[in-house]
């Protein structure tokens, strides 16, 4: 089944977003599609990027990896 809510190529996006999608690959080196879904709202995709960041700086790393297993394990993420 496709997804309902497609991910956006980067022609298809508003500037703001194409901006914070060109960030993420060059910071990434690839865009995850999750972000590009997230680009049908501009406003939201900007904001999970910035949580993505905190996250990823501001958690000690025992304490970030624990949340991401529970995350995994209660969403039945398996990837």
């Amino acid at each position: 089944m496709p997804p309902l809510l497609p991910p956006l190529r980067n022609d298809e996006t508003t500037p703001d977003a194409q901006a914070t999608l060109e960030a993420l690959n060059a910071k990434l080196g690839q865009v995850p599609n999750m972000y590009r879904t997230f680009a049908h709202a501009p406003k939201v995709l900007s904001a999970v990027v910035a949580m993505a960041q905190a996250v990823r700086s501001e958690l000690d790393p025992k304490l970030r990896e624990l949340a991401y297993l529970k995350v995994t394990d209660l969403t039945g993420c398996h990837v």
